[in-house]
């Protein structure tokens, strides 16, 4: 699965691995059935 084809729009199944929290951003990691998937949200 290439990275243009996720977005807003679509969703994949996946356990959430970790979260590490911060002060401003916080960090997800999903495990998806192709590979680990990172994402940096606001907190």
């Amino acid at each position: 699965m290439s990275i243009q084809a996720i977005n807003v729009r679509n969703q994949f199944k996946g356990k959430v691995k970790e979260i590490i929290r911060g002060d401003v951003v916080s960090e997800v990691d999903v495990e998806t059935p192709w590979g680990i998937v990172t994402s940096v949200i606001t907190t």
